[in-house]
């Protein structure tokens, strides 16, 4: 029975009922052979083969995106190939099973003594009762060696199998690498030192020698972690978007748009200020306001830098790119550790200095005779107006 319930149009030939029919292709690091046969029209059933020049694990799914899709993988860690449902995009969610759609699959793994190339060959038969005849494949395959870890590369197909054409719909190796990549840059560097250090002007204020600095300073610095932390936002989010992938199904993510939230609205508040003089109730309360949600997104979004480091994507996908951010992010931590150090200990001198005056002598003539005078200098506590 053909499972769309009509048989192949007429116009149709079928070219991949009698050979193969491949799609070649560079994912990521490595190229990928995607290999098809219609087996028979009335049992609606095709073979699929999937090669890569690669002695790690290799998968095959169907569907747009791998989150709740079945696919067949061939693992060399435990040398055996069977389905699985990937109820996540953590390993622990993915979860072997037995469907009875697939079967005689097969996987080889040779090396050329020659070269010392490896290649590894998946092989399986799947009815196409459910999909019919124009599929959409994801291909994926991890880091060389026995590894079972997150994939280094995947792609999706779409493929019409009668006809032997596979069009490209969307890669998720080298273009989500380096948005995730960016992403992370932008958001560490943005929250992790800019924005701080912008609240540390204003927190120490009286420390400027010019009353206006700390004001254009922290300005400065929040417009600018505003506008990169956005661009890293976008990026991400464009990124799950070509991949395929969910948005907001975990805590780094739901964390992140809440962020971003709420420095839009700090933003909105910073821009709609109301006059410093005379500070009445509206400036009391947006100074509470803006001070708090301030404080209150900064802390969200530093706890939310690690929360994103520490995700088995990071780690597994991006392990050295993941440490060297770390790294970066410590160093950011004792720069801006530093800088909190030293205008707190000028303002606690500032305050010594106010409750112990320094008496200075002053010569004074009179009518020929000299002799000092001791007057105070006494440095009571700058005010500023609240820009």
């Amino acid at each position: 029975m053909i499972p769309t319930g009509l048989p192949p149009p007429p116009h149709v030939i079928c070219s991949c009922c009698t050979q193969f029919c491949t799609k070649e292709i560079k994912v990521g690091e490595e190229f990928l052979s995607l290999s098809w046969k219609v087996d028979n029209h009335d049992q609606g059933s095709a073979t699929f083969r999937l090669a890569a020049k690669t002695n790690s694990w290799i998968g095959l799914g169907f569907g747009t995106q791998m989150v709740n899709s079945i696919a067949v993988i061939a693992r060399n860690d435990v040398s055996n190939v069977l389905t699985y449902k990937l109820e996540g995009r953590s390993l622990d969610s993915i979860v072997s099973m037995k469907d009875p759609k697939y079967n005689t699959m097969q996987y080889f793994q040779i090396r050329d003594p020659s070269t010392n190339a490896w290649q590894t060959d998946l092989v399986f038969n799947r009815s196409l009762q459910g999909i019919g005849y124009i599929v959409d494949i994801i291909v994926a395959y991890g880091p060389n060696g026995n590894l079972w870890k997150i994939h280094k590369g995947q792609a999706v197909f779409k493929v019409k199998l009668l006809e032997g054409v596979a069009n490209t719909v969307d890669f998720g190796g080298d273009l989500q690498e380096s948005s995730v990549k960016a992403h992370a840059i932008l958001m560490t560097f943005s929250w992790g030192f800019i924005m701080p250090l912008g609240i540390l002007a204003s927190i120490y204020r009286a420390r400027f020698a010019k009353r206006t600095r700390w004001f254009y300073l922290h300005r400065f610095s929040q417009t600018l972690g505003v506008v990169l932390s956005t661009i890293g936002f976008t990026m991400i989010v464009i990124a799950k978007k070509n991949g395929r992938e969910t948005h907001w199904d975990d805590n780094h993510s739901i964390i992140g748009l809440a962020v971003m939230i709420i420095a839009g609205v700090v933003a909105i508040f910073a821009v709609s200020r109301p006059a410093a003089e005379p500070e009445g109730l509206c400036r009391a309360v947006w100074k509470f306001l803006h001070t708090k949600f301030g404080y209150g997104v900064q802390i969200l979004a530093f706890a939310n830098i690690f929360i994103g480091l520490k995700q088995e994507y990071m780690q597994e996908y991006f392990q050295d790119f993941t440490e060297n951010i770390q790294s970066a992010t410590y160093v950011q931590i004792i720069v801006i550790s530093a800088i909190f150090l030293f205008l707190k200990c000028l303002e606690l001198k500032a305050i010594a200095d106010s409750e112990n005056p320094v008496s200075i002598p002053t010569m004074i003539n009179s009518g020929g005779d000299d002799y000092f005078s001791v007057s105070s200098n006494e440095h009571s506590g700058e005010t500023f107006s609240h820009y």
